[in-house]
């Protein structure tokens, strides 16, 4: 029996390497959060080269886990996996997940917010992510939800819009 928790740790560290990691020079180790490198890979490339993706630059490198910080700036992406459970199958054991994408913009104008999602989209839905300890079956786009919000910010508040977009995803244990 797998620990949702490892898989869904598996599934978090896949979607920074989905969104941060460069996707037409060959370079494969390098996963960057915020200003960080992990797993002891040296510094990123600079963010004004064009090997990363739409998303990645479209939101200025910041993707961040369940909120973020007060000093993010506009537009960025938060992610949560707000719900995830295991079935049971006779020799299967899944994981069906939801990664929710949730993008903010200051601009009013919603042609930027938009691009954005779909940059999202085309990252994200139907993609290919690998999962130590899993296979992914599948991970497809369920739900946008767009809305209006009041955001608190160092110069006060400032209307913003946001978009959520629902991920439905389906891992399958690895066996040994």
């Amino acid at each position: 029996m797998a620990d949702v928790a490892n898989v869904l740790e598996n599934m978090c560290i896949s979607i920074y390497e989905k969104f941060s990691l460069p996707t037409n020079d060959g370079i494969t180790n390098i996963m960057v959060i915020g200003d960080h490198s992990i797993g002891g890979v040296g510094p990123a490339i600079d963010l004004s080269s064009d090997v990363y993706n739409n998303f990645f630059t479209s939101v200025n490198g910041q993707l961040f886990e369940d909120d973020a910080p007060f000093f993010a700036t506009y537009p960025y992406a938060v992610y949560s996996i707000p719900s995830a459970r295991s079935s049971y199958g006779f020799q299967e054991e899944y994981t069906y997940a939801t990664f929710k994408l949730t993008i903010y913009s200051a601009n009013m104008d919603s042609t930027e917010i938009k691009q954005i999602y779909r940059y999202a989209s085309d990252l994200f839905d139907d993609c290919l992510m690998l999962i130590i300890g899993s296979y992914q079956i599948w991970m497809k786009e369920d739900n946008l939800t767009t809305m209006l919000d009041n955001h608190i910010t160092p110069d006060g508040t400032k209307k913003v819009l946001v978009y959520t977009i629902d991920f439905e995803v389906l891992t399958q244990l690895k066996r040994d």
